[in-house]
């Protein structure tokens, strides 16, 4: 949604002039601004820069709310092993080699693998606790990753009886953030903000972090 800074609204009165007093009262209402919705909130927006950085900052979002959903499981330790990407792929297959679409897909995603992880917290330690699986599925309703299969699976396997103890989870962190930062590009291109947003969709779409849960 473009949201006018001055001027009638002209459609969506009702939406847009909430949507404007939210802004306002952020402080993030101002002419040129191009602001990209945290697909974590009903109410949180992002200043856009650039989509690397705004990718970044939805995926370590994304991490962090994962990190509260397997606190609420009774996780003791959480160890972030990697962020793998595209990059990764092309180069076992060999095909970034003298291939530019290739070579391009593979910037990218670099590009974006590492600010995500210069922002990811690589240890993090818990008390340990009971499980407790219908706060960890409200607090992913809340933040709106209720169709999240993998951590949906978690939740499941640590119900008791036998529950889940240690556990290799590999999530996709930009599956949710993915369509705004594509619509914000186009947004860009058409009133020509002149920001950076060349990125390839194939970079959106496999970058993944990779985590072990000891609970």
């Amino acid at each position: 949604m473009v949201v006018p800074y001055t001027g009638s609204i002209k459609v969506n009165a009702e939406s847009v002039g909430a949507i404007r007093n939210v802004l306002l009262s952020s402080g993030q209402l101002a002419p040129e601004n191009l602001l990209i919705k945290n697909p974590f909130t009903t109410t949180g927006y992002v200043q856009a820069t650039s989509a690397q950085d705004a990718l970044a900052t939805f995926a370590a979002d994304k991490y962090h709310h994962f990190a509260n959903v397997i606190r609420l499981l009774g996780a003791r330790e959480v160890h972030l092993e990697e962020a793998k990407g595209v990059d990764q792929t092309l180069e076992v297959q060999g095909k970034a080699k003298g291939n530019k679409v290739a070579t391009a897909e593979l910037d990218a995603s670099i590009g974006i693998r590492k600010k995500i992880t210069a922002r990811l917290q690589a240890e993090m330690a818990f008390p340990g606790a009971d499980a407790a699986p219908e706060e960890a599925l409200a607090y992913m309703q809340k933040h709106l990753l209720s169709g999240d299969p993998q951590m949906e699976a978690l939740v499941e396997m640590r119900r008791p009886p036998n529950q889940i103890q240690k556990y290799k989870l590999s999530f996709n962190c930009l599956r949710e953030s993915a369509t705004n930062v594509k619509a914000a590009a186009s947004v860009a291109a058409l009133v020509g903000l002149g920001l950076n947003f060349n990125f390839d969709t194939h970079a959106l779409n496999d970058i993944e972090i990779v985590t072990e849960i000891t609970f």
